[in-house]
Protein backbone atom coordinates (compact mmCIF):
# COMPACT_ATOMS: atom_id res chain seq x y z
CA UNK A 1 0.00 0.00 0.00
CA UNK A 2 2.87 2.55 0.99
CA UNK A 3 4.34 2.15 -2.57
CA UNK A 4 1.08 3.25 -3.98
CA UNK A 5 0.90 5.94 -2.04
CA UNK A 6 4.31 6.89 -2.11
CA UNK A 7 3.88 7.44 -5.93
CA UNK A 8 0.50 9.48 -5.32
CA UNK A 9 2.45 11.89 -2.95
CA UNK A 10 4.96 12.41 -5.55
CA UNK A 11 2.26 13.42 -7.82
CA UNK A 12 0.73 15.61 -5.51
CA UNK A 13 3.83 17.29 -4.65
CA UNK A 14 5.04 17.91 -8.43
CA UNK A 15 1.30 19.11 -9.08
CA UNK A 16 1.80 21.50 -5.70
CA UNK A 17 5.47 22.61 -7.24
CA UNK A 18 3.41 24.00 -10.63
CA UNK A 19 0.81 24.94 -9.17
CA UNK A 20 3.03 27.78 -7.34
CA UNK A 21 5.53 28.01 -9.87
CA UNK A 22 2.47 29.24 -11.88
CA UNK A 23 1.25 31.13 -8.93
CA UNK A 24 4.66 33.12 -8.31
CA UNK A 25 5.20 34.23 -11.94
CA UNK A 26 1.13 35.03 -12.33
CA UNK A 27 1.69 37.57 -9.31
CA UNK A 28 5.78 38.68 -10.45
CA UNK A 29 4.16 39.62 -13.82
CA UNK A 30 1.25 41.60 -12.34
CA UNK A 31 3.23 43.54 -9.93
CA UNK A 32 5.86 44.18 -12.16
CA UNK A 33 3.63 45.31 -15.50
CA UNK A 34 1.16 47.50 -12.76
CA UNK A 35 4.07 49.23 -12.08
CA UNK A 36 6.40 49.33 -14.73
CA UNK A 37 4.07 49.94 -17.67
CA UNK A 38 1.37 51.03 -15.25
CA UNK A 39 -1.32 48.12 -16.99
CA UNK A 40 -2.54 45.21 -15.28
CA UNK A 41 -4.09 41.40 -16.55
CA UNK A 42 -7.65 41.35 -15.64
CA UNK A 43 -8.10 37.78 -15.15
CA UNK A 44 -4.41 38.02 -12.65
CA UNK A 45 -6.25 37.92 -9.39
CA UNK A 46 -8.80 35.25 -10.00
CA UNK A 47 -6.55 32.96 -11.45
CA UNK A 48 -4.31 33.42 -8.21
CA UNK A 49 -7.10 32.90 -5.98
CA UNK A 50 -7.88 29.37 -7.58
CA UNK A 51 -4.30 28.23 -7.89
CA UNK A 52 -4.27 29.18 -3.81
CA UNK A 53 -7.46 27.61 -3.39
CA UNK A 54 -5.84 24.26 -5.18
CA UNK A 55 -2.27 24.44 -3.52
CA UNK A 56 -3.89 24.69 0.08
CA UNK A 57 -6.01 21.78 -0.60
CA UNK A 58 -3.38 19.75 -2.28
CA UNK A 59 -0.83 20.82 0.52
CA UNK A 60 -3.21 19.82 3.38
CA UNK A 61 -2.96 16.15 2.41
CA UNK A 62 0.71 16.52 2.40
CA UNK A 63 1.02 17.66 6.23
CA UNK A 64 -1.67 15.09 7.13
CA UNK A 65 0.54 12.19 6.09
CA UNK A 66 3.98 13.85 7.36
CA UNK A 67 1.91 14.96 10.74
CA UNK A 68 2.74 18.22 10.19
CA UNK A 69 -1.30 19.90 11.67
CA UNK A 70 -1.88 20.77 14.61
CA UNK A 71 -2.22 18.18 17.12
CA UNK A 72 -3.89 17.71 20.64
CA UNK A 73 -1.39 16.15 21.61
CA UNK A 74 -2.06 16.54 25.41
CA UNK A 75 -5.19 13.85 25.03
CA UNK A 76 -2.39 11.33 23.19
CA UNK A 77 0.25 12.14 25.62
CA UNK A 78 -2.35 11.95 28.96
CA UNK A 79 -3.80 8.47 28.12
CA UNK A 80 -1.76 5.89 29.28
CA UNK A 81 0.68 3.97 26.68
CA UNK A 82 -1.43 0.85 26.26
CA UNK A 83 -4.56 2.93 25.23
CA UNK A 84 -2.18 5.34 22.98
CA UNK A 85 -2.30 3.49 19.17
CA UNK A 86 -5.81 2.81 19.73
CA UNK A 87 -6.60 6.26 20.62
CA UNK A 88 -4.94 7.68 17.61
CA UNK A 89 -6.74 4.89 15.36
CA UNK A 90 -9.89 6.44 16.64
CA UNK A 91 -8.76 9.93 15.97
CA UNK A 92 -8.06 8.75 12.37
CA UNK A 93 -11.26 7.09 12.10
CA UNK A 94 -12.68 10.58 13.08
CA UNK A 95 -10.91 12.35 10.63
CA UNK A 96 -12.13 9.55 7.94
CA UNK A 97 -15.80 10.60 8.81
CA UNK A 98 -15.07 13.81 8.57
CA UNK A 99 -13.20 14.01 5.06
CA UNK A 100 -16.19 11.75 4.24
CA UNK A 101 -18.35 13.95 4.83
CA UNK A 102 -16.58 17.07 3.60
CA UNK A 103 -15.43 14.93 0.09
CA UNK A 104 -19.26 14.24 -0.55
CA UNK A 105 -20.32 17.79 0.36
CA UNK A 106 -17.75 19.19 -1.60
CA UNK A 107 -18.92 16.69 -5.34
CA UNK A 108 -22.34 17.63 -4.68
CA UNK A 109 -21.20 21.82 -4.49
CA UNK A 110 -18.71 21.43 -7.68
CA UNK A 111 -21.29 19.34 -9.95
CA UNK A 112 -24.00 21.95 -8.71
CA UNK A 113 -21.75 25.08 -9.94
CA UNK A 114 -20.33 23.30 -12.99
CA UNK A 115 -22.48 25.24 -15.37
CA UNK A 116 -21.52 28.73 -13.71
CA UNK A 117 -18.45 30.35 -16.05
CA UNK A 118 -16.13 32.54 -13.85
CA UNK A 119 -16.21 36.55 -14.49
CA UNK A 120 -12.65 36.70 -15.87
CA UNK A 121 -10.66 33.40 -16.62
CA UNK A 122 -14.47 32.45 -18.46
CA UNK A 123 -14.06 29.01 -16.93
CA UNK A 124 -16.41 26.30 -15.50
CA UNK A 125 -16.71 27.12 -11.66
CA UNK A 126 -16.38 23.10 -11.16
CA UNK A 127 -12.69 23.53 -11.29
CA UNK A 128 -12.03 25.82 -8.56
CA UNK A 129 -14.46 23.90 -6.43
CA UNK A 130 -12.99 20.36 -7.33
CA UNK A 131 -10.49 21.21 -5.32
CA UNK A 132 -12.39 20.33 -2.01
CA UNK A 133 -13.09 17.04 -2.99
CA UNK A 134 -10.12 16.15 -4.61
CA UNK A 135 -7.71 17.28 -1.63
CA UNK A 136 -9.82 15.58 1.03
CA UNK A 137 -9.70 12.37 -0.97
CA UNK A 138 -5.85 12.37 -1.15
CA UNK A 139 -6.39 13.10 2.49
CA UNK A 140 -8.93 10.04 3.28
CA UNK A 141 -5.72 7.64 1.08
CA UNK A 142 -3.02 9.51 3.41
CA UNK A 143 -5.40 8.74 6.65
CA UNK A 144 -6.46 5.32 5.46
CA UNK A 145 -2.61 4.67 5.19
CA UNK A 146 -1.49 5.79 8.98
CA UNK A 147 -4.47 3.97 9.71
CA UNK A 148 -2.70 1.00 9.06
CA UNK A 149 0.55 1.52 9.98
CA UNK A 150 -1.17 1.64 13.26
CA UNK A 151 -3.03 -1.71 13.00
CA UNK A 152 0.21 -2.95 12.47
CA UNK A 153 1.64 -0.67 15.06
CA UNK A 154 -0.95 -2.79 17.60
CA UNK A 155 -0.77 -6.24 16.10
CA UNK A 156 2.94 -6.22 16.01
CA UNK A 157 2.64 -5.77 19.91
CA UNK A 158 0.56 -8.67 21.00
Amino acid sequence: MSGLVDRLDRVVRGVVVMLFAALVGLVALQVGLRYLLGTSIHWEEEAARYLMIWITFLTSGVGLRLGAHVAVDFVKDGAPRVLRVPLLMLIKLGILLFLGIVAGYGTWVTLSVRNQISPALEISMAIPYAAVPVGCSVMVIYTLELLWKDVRALAAKE
